[in-house]
This record gives structure tokens, sequence and C-alpha cells, in this order.
């Protein structure tokens, strides 16, 4: 069983590709929409747990392997908490590594980067990007469409929150599939945390340009990530 979670500035959308070929081979998988309007908690990230742990309502009790792209990464210990499902592998996609008491905004490299991120806000909104934007980016047309449908506006303080990282976690083998030079020093963290660290040269989107091939390395990295 796969769990495919989002970054909180994008949708679904991103894992869908990926998830449509899992799901040609006969694996289940379940792609949570994080801005489910139902989900319950104070914090954004206690919303975006709890649209994970109704995705898995009725799912039959067996391992999951959690794989996050993006800034949907930090979410992993807290979701894996919540889950009544034992945790298989973590796979962190061109994401964000959990750091107990940070918030996204503190993992950045720098503290410019991070101020340049504030400062795009308006009104305390990060405005989406466009489909323009995404131009070059991601290559095929209908692809883009998809994934720009589902941006929206982003509260800044998703980004400025705390997300909770449990004593004694990782509790499960992790690995690191880096695509960008964005998440360079992330991938070099994974590496410094004696993890699998497999490299495919792309940018930032390269799960929805070319899904087949990142999910045969996916794969791959469950198979091969030894047990702790």
């Amino acid at each position: 069983m796969w769990l495919l979670i989002h970054s909180p500035l994008t949708g679904p959308a991103v894992w869908e590709p990926a998830a449509e070929v899992l799901r040609e081979v006969g694996e289940e998988v379940r792609v949570p929409d994080l801005h489910n309007p139902s989900a319950q908690g104070e914090a954004y990230w206690e919303r975006h747990v709890s649209t994970v742990f109704q995705a898995c309502m009725g799912m039959e009790e067996q391992p999951v392997v959690l794989a996050a792209h993006s800034g949907g990464g930090v979410l992993l210990p807290a979701i894996a908490k919540k889950l009544p499902h034992p945790v298989k592998r973590y796979l962190f996609v061109d994401a964000l590594l959990p750091e107990k008491g940070k918030s996204r905004l503190e993992l950045f490299d720098t503290p410019d980067e991070a101020e340049a991120f504030r400062q795009a806000a308006i009104n305390g909104l990060l405005p989406p990007w466009t489909e323009e934007d995404l131009n070059g980016v991601i290559a095929d047309s209908s692809r883009r469409r998809m994934v720009a449908r589902e941006l929206k506006p982003l509260p800044l303080a998703v980004y400025e929150e705390r997300v909770p990282c449990f004593q004694g976690w990782p509790d499960a083998p992790c690995g690191y599939l880096h695509f960008s030079p964005v998440y360079n020093s992330q991938a070099a963290k994974a590496r410094e945390r004696g993890w699998p660290c497999e490299h495919i040269e792309g940018n930032h989107f390269h799960l929805v340009n070319d899904p087949v091939r990142v999910v045969k390395r996916m794969q791959e990295m469950v198979k091969s990530v030894v047990d702790m």
C-alpha cells in the first residue's frame, strides 16, 4: 500500500501520474488531497494529517509506504503517528526533511531564502504558481493544466508553523530520491543520516514529467532499503 503526500503548495495532481503507474502494476495507492475542507484540527498540519487519516478509512490493515514530495516531507512523522497502519518505508521525493521543533521556513538553506519567501506573501497569502509559470517546467500540457487547476493561495502560516516530529522517529527505514538543485542540501542531510539517496536529473516536478522512471526508482528503493 502506497500513501503519496503532496506539498501544501500544490495538490494531489502532482502525484497522480505516478499513482497511475503504480496502479497499473497492481499496487493499492491513495493520494489524499491536503486541502480537504472537512479536515479537523486547529493547526494546518493537524488538518493535513486528518485528511490523510480520512483517506485511509476502510483500508485493509497492511504496512504502508509513505512517500512525500516537496513541503509534504515534514508531515510524514505526524502522519505515521496518526495512522492505524504500520509504516514499512518512508520515501522523501525532492522533499524537505523533518527536524524536531522546526517549521518549513526554518528548514530553508539560509535566512535570506526564508525571508524572500515571506516577502512573497500578499496579505498573509502566498500567491500560487500559474500555468504560465509551469510552462517549461511540466512538459505535457494536459498534466500542466491538471496541476495548475489545483493551485490556490496558501496561508504563509502553513510554512511558519512548527510540525511535530515524534520521539523515536524514524521508526522505519528511510530513503531520499533527489531531482533538483534546490534540494541539494536536503539530499546531503539524508546522506549524513545514513539513508540511501538516489538522484535522477530533472526539475522539481520530475515526478509529473517522468512518472514511469520515478516509480521504478521508488520501487527499487523500497526493496533495497535495509531494515533498521
